[in-house]
């Protein structure tokens, strides 16, 4: 038996566990103060900012034990009482009381049984003593018996498992006690958030944190008060158990080592599951709440940086830009109202140099100022911010639902990811929309800048050119009235975007901050990534479809367009087989509307300003003005050049269209090479089959001697030492389509092959009259380097009209079509979308006629003008139908082919191909031009150029031409 040791049981034991549960609502108590001391301030400018960022560092410092989730390591692990027990003896033995031996209030049937056996075993033995004490000197007393009291292990059970069993429900209830005060504080934060940021309604949050407080203190009181009582209420259960211990009542086996660890470890898990459960609400609602503040952060950086640079914009267009622009439209006014009759060339010399001078200098000005730059900074920055975030948060929706939570509910949010896709994505393609806005006022700004100058310089050009006439006067002043009404638009232009800029910073602010706030609440939190994935699994589905989708439109107009011209040329092979075989049919005579459409045409354009029609007058450029370079032409030519001056065999064909621009670009080229080799400029203008015609016209290059026999020619070019670039233009005007003909152009060929070594041969030849040539004679073989014009695109030909009408200084309206039925998407667009509509269908129905043949382009764009007035200008499209062609007989398509590939034909040279009279000849021309297929240039017949794209269709699906 183990010694006797008397064990102490000092008070106040768990001070430790109090005092843990006391600190436990330290966070509470700073939340109480911070909102206490901030929120009487919340209106205040930056209030509102400071005290986010305090609750920020204030909650990156708590609601955050997610790993903690045991109850020992938080409380210590009892560490302080642990050694209080070992005070206690190991084992103490002593004489059971005589309640032991009898029933007491309150014992089972079972006990008091046991008690009755006890007693009668004791009073039996009580009974054996006597007898004994009978033979005794030395009497016995009686006495109870002894029972063995293992204090350790008692006090361990009473002093920690029934600790903890009294402990678990005040400490469940102080745990959701506490877990109602921290909502209350989320909710109230979030209604302050409400208040500030949404514009909700401001409570009187005053009263709730007083109902807080209150709440806070009665948690406190109560705690204390749980405390002073266990102590005594402990040490009185442990005195009733030690005289217990070892009876029937209270077996040493309850307190085995064994029994007391299962007990220990029973308690503490029933504690740790509900200090774990807690924690984990409190980590979901600390981590939403972090999540809000950091966006919270995000909309303050946005809101600042849009107020700062709108400020900025707004200077710059207010401060600076605009008092630019009024001087200019003081300047421009002034000019303009200078009486038609003082124009003296000395005032036309001060408009051109203030025009030349201030233009460019306000076109740099706008750039300087880079309003788009200042206008996209605000995103770009918050992108930057976003980007700095955290990148990952756990989320638990069960938490704001009132739910039990636990680890498994738990799953990480991709918040930065969620939103650059759910937030900056949406917000990116709203604040694109108003950029495209500001960057198509920027255009227009120096656009206009530009026609300023463009209408100025023109104008005053055009006044010189037609040497101050009266007319030409009235033309200059109305130009520059229009440069005043270009200065007006710009000021609209300034005013709407110091608007754009306005509405947009504070739009784009109040939809960010709504989309942010109400994209991340716990309702919808959850929702929110499934609904990105799903968003990005449509989009690619989206792309593939419409990727489908285009390649099929893409096929189907191919195939289309090959049935189309299948079916064209069966129905015409069979119609000209009818009509070679002589079979009857009814003909369609040729309708009056083109000829109509010429007259028309003719007087439409008539009626334009003459300054207006100079600008689309198919002649040759000289100057860059309006030149569009044709690159890949003028490197071929180049590289022809220098392989010539190298002493290698180099003669030119540039091969193009009617009206392509050959003669254009023999100007600038001739410009470029002029300073090294003296040129030649040779025009073919009519048909030249006589010899003595083309030696004419070849007596430059001998000196203006007469030659009358090639070799001739050949020896005297061959004997100068001077070496010569000659350009001669329309060789085709050297052949007719006659057998016999042909002898002008060989000779010109032999003359090229032999005289490469003096003379840079550069030629021009028409497309369909270089094609005939080469197929029946293969006249590619004289020539070195063929450069075959490739056609202007759509956009090209569309730039070019453009360009020219800029220099006018009209604006323009585009009208809806003949017969054009507007369908629902055009009748919901705008004015300036439907203007884009129309001035897209416009230029594509201009594409399809002119083919990249810039001549037709013009005529068309002209032909399309319905009225000038008030400086504006106003586009219709007039369509024509073309399906008389093919009622054309034989006789006359064989007539207009040999005019398409000799470029035009006298009555002579038809009379002489067809070996007709030249009665018969004035006939068949006349009926052409009085049907409009034909025009009369002097005494050459042309095609007409309104049909001439639709006729060469025609020939080719005939196999007239390749």
């Amino acid at each position: 038996m183990v010694k006797e040791k008397q064990g102490s049981v000092p008070g106040n034991k768990y001070h430790f566990v109090e005092q843990q549960l006391l600190d436990s609502l330290a966070f509470e108590k700073q939340l109480l103060d911070l909102l206490s001391n901030k929120i009487a301030q919340i209106d205040e400018e930056g209030a509102y900012t400071g005290y986010t960022a305090a609750l920020s560092d204030l909650l990156s410092c708590n609601l955050q034990e997610e790993h903690i989730s045991s109850f020992l390591p938080t409380h210590n692990d009892l560490t302080d009482l642990h050694a209080l027990l070992e005070t206690f003896d190991e084992l103490h033995v002593a004489e059971q009381a005589a309640e032991r031996f009898h029933s007491q209030p309150g014992d089972a049937a079972g006990i008091r049984l046991q008690k009755l056996g006890k007693r009668l075993a004791l009073k039996l033995g009580w009974g054996m003593q006597w007898c004994a004490n009978l033979l005794r000197t030395k009497k016995k007393a009686k006495r109870y018996w002894k029972h063995q009291i293992p204090r350790a292990r008692l006090a361990e059970y009473v002093y920690v498992i029934g600790f903890c069993e009294l402990l678990q429900p005040f400490y469940a209830d102080f745990l959701k006690d506490r877990e109602q005060r921290i909502r209350q504080f989320y909710l109230l934060d979030r209604e302050i958030e409400q208040y500030r940021l949404r514009g909700g309604e401001k409570s009187d949050w005053s009263l709730r944190l007083a109902d807080i407080e209150d709440s806070l203190e009665e948690r406190m009181t109560l705690l204390k008060q749980f405390f002073a009582g266990i102590d005594e209420q402990l040490d009185e259960q442990f005195i009733r158990l030690s005289e217990k211990a070892g009876t029937i009542e209270f077996s040493n086996k309850r307190i085995s080592a064994k029994k007391i660890a299962r007990g220990k470890a029973k308690v503490f898990k029933q504690l740790d599951g509900l200090l774990e459960a807690e924690l984990l609400v409190f980590f979901a609602i600390g981590e939403h709440w972090r999540l809000k503040l950091q966006n919270r952060s995000l909309i303050f950086r946005f809101n600042e940086q849009s107020a700062e640079n709108a400020s900025v914009l707004l200077e710059q267009i207010n401060q600076t830009l605009k008092p630019a622009f009024i001087l200019l439209k003081k300047e421009l006014s002034g000019f303009a109202s200078v009486d038609k009759q003082q124009w003296a060339p000395e005032k036309l010399e001060t408009v051109n140099e203030y025009v030349e001078k201030q233009i460019p200098g306000l076109v740099q000005l706008v750039y300087q100022a880079r309003l788009v730059n200042v206008f996209d900074r605000p995103l770009v920055q918050l992108e930057e911010a976003v980007g700095k975030s955290a990148e990952m948060y756990q989320f638990a929706a069960p938490a704001f639902a009132a739910k039990p939570v636990s680890r498994k509910l738990f799953h990480k949010i991709a918040t930065r990811e969620l939103i650059r896709g759910g937030i900056l994505e949406p917000l990116k393609q709203e604040f694109d929309s108003e950029r495209k806005k500001l960057l198509v006022l920027v255009q227009k700004l120096t656009t206009n800048l530009e026609e300023i100058r463009y209408t100025t310089n023109y104008s005053v050009d055009f006044y010189r050119s037609q040497q101050g006439t009266e007319e030409a006067a009235g033309e200059l002043k109305a130009g520059l009235e229009r440069t005043v009404k270009k200065a007006d638009e710009m000021m609209a232009y300034l005013a709407a975007m110091a608007q754009l800029v306005e509405a947009v910073f504070q739009q784009q602010g109040k939809l960010f901050t709504e989309q942010l706030i109400q994209y991340f609440e716990p309702q919808h939190l959850q929702r929110t990534e499934k609904k990105n994935l799903r968003r990005e699994a449509a989009a690619r589905r989206k792309a593939l479809m419409q990727q489908y989708f285009k390649k099929s439109v893409s096929l189907a107009k191919h195939y289309f367009h090959l049935l189309k011209s299948l079916h064209s040329a069966f129905y015409h092979r069979y119609f000209n087989l009818k009509s070679l075989l002589g079979i009857s049919y009814v003909s369609e005579p040729i309708s009056t509307e083109l000829s109509n459409y010429l007259s028309e045409t003719k007087q439409a354009i008539a009626r334009l300003p003459l300054m207006y029609q100079k600008l689309y007058e198919n002649v040759p450029l000289t100057e860059d003005r309006f030149y569009t370079p044709r690159r890949p032409e003028m490197q071929q030519l180049n590289a022809a050049f220098a392989n010539w001056q190298d002493g290698r065999f180099s003669p030119v064909c540039l091969v193009g269209e009617q009206g392509s621009g050959t003669t254009t670009l023999f100007n600038f080229f001739e410009q470029s090479i002029a300073a090294k080799y003296p040129t030649i400029r040779l025009v073919l203008n009519e048909n030249q089959v006589e010899d003595h015609r083309l030696f004419e016209l070849l007596r430059t290059l001998s000196n203006h001697t007469v030659v009358t026999d090639i070799d001739e020619l050949i020896d005297q070019v061959n004997r100068s030492n001077e070496r010569r670039v000659v350009f001669l233009e329309n060789i085709h005007n050297l052949f007719l389509r006659n057998s016999g003909d042909f002898g002008n152009l060989f000779l010109l060929f032999k003359l090229i092959s032999q005289t490469n070594q003096q003379i840079f041969w550069v030629t021009s030849c028409y497309l369909y009259s270089w094609k005939l040539l080469n197929y029946t004679n293969s006249i590619a073989a004289y020539f070195a380097h063929i450069i075959e014009f490739s056609p202007f695109s759509s956009d090209q030909i569309r730039d070019l009209i453009l360009k020219r009408h800029q220099l006018s200084g009209f604006s323009l309206r585009f009208l809806e079509p003949e017969g054009f039925s507007p369908k629902r998407n055009f009748l919901k667009m705008d004015d300036e979308q439907q203007q884009a509509f129309l001035k897209d269908v416009f230029f594509e129905e201009l594409g399809a006629y002119a083919q990249s043949n810039l001549r037709l382009a013009f005529i068309y764009w002209l032909r399309a003008i319905s009225q000038v007035e008030n400086g504006e200008i106003s586009i219709r499209t007039k369509r024509i139908d073309f399906s008389f062609l093919n009622s054309l007989k034989t006789p006359e398509l064989t007539t207009l082919h040999s005019i398409l590939i000799h470029g035009g034909l006298g009555q002579k040279e038809h009379s002489r191909i067809f070996r007709c009279s030249t009665e018969a000849s004035f006939r068949s021309l006349m009926v052409l031009t009085d049907d409009g297929l034909l025009e009369k240039q002097g005494a050459i017949y042309r095609i007409n150029p309104l049909v001439y794209r639709v006729l060469v269709s025609q020939l080719k699906s005939l196999n007239f031409i390749y």
